[in-house]
């Protein structure tokens, strides 16, 4: 059953959404999205160095691989992409600084579906529910849920991952952290260097 403090929360998030949707392309936003990314030029690379380090463990222990390939898709869609863009629309530093932490706070992602829906449909003309891995029937975001699972599993109940969930989890990763926030990036005409720095174009 769900509290009443949930419910407010729930009701204040999804106005958040709307107001987002509202103001996210317009000029300004776009500029302080840009002036955000410079800003802030290593924010690529947490996700990206969680991604290597996947990499260096998948064939020696897919569990392990799984726990990090699950934060770098994490780390890449709330501090590379959602940070950017929130900190984008609402005009004061301070305060969006502090509805950025709080909204980046909550634990895991799947409650950020209708947010990334917005903003990559405002940004980059397609909706992330929509998007899918090469040769997958579902959707990336069934996948990055069906990894946030298979990470649960093994954080809190102990089970072992399988070398297929991390080589889903691996491709996800590196579809968040170089495809998605490499897209963002040059929707403000920037680009990431081979380092995981963000620099102009």
């Amino acid at each position: 059953m769900i509290t009443w403090e949930e419910a407010e929360q729930d009701a204040a998030y999804s106005q958040f959404v709307e107001e987002v949707a509202q103001q996210a392309v317009d000029e300004h936003a776009e500029e302080q999205l840009r002036k955000f990314y410079l800003g802030n030029r290593s924010l690529a690379q947490p996700g990206r160095s969680f991604l290597a380090e996947g990499d260096r463990v998948v064939s020696a222990s897919p569990t392990s691989a799984v726990l990090l390939y699950t934060t770098a898709i994490e780390v890449g869609i709330k501090k590379a992409i959602l940070e950017p863009v929130i900190c984008g629309v609402v005009h004061s530093e301070p305060l969006a600084s502090l509805i950025s932490e709080a909204v980046i706070r909550q634990a895991g992602i799947d409650r950020y579906k209708d947010l990334l829906n917005v903003l990559f449909s405002e940004y980059l003309g397609t909706e992330f529910h929509t998007l899918r891995l090469g040769g997958r029937v579902s959707t990336m975001w069934d996948d990055v849920m069906q990894t946030q699972k298979a990470r649960n599993r093994v954080a809190h109940r102990a089970e072992l991952a399988t070398p297929e969930e991390a080589q889903l989890a691996g491709r996800l990763a590196k579809a968040v952290n170089f495809r998605l926030v490499e897209s963002m990036a040059n929707r403000c005409g920037l680009r990431i260097d081979p380092d995981g720095l963000i620099a102009g174009a």
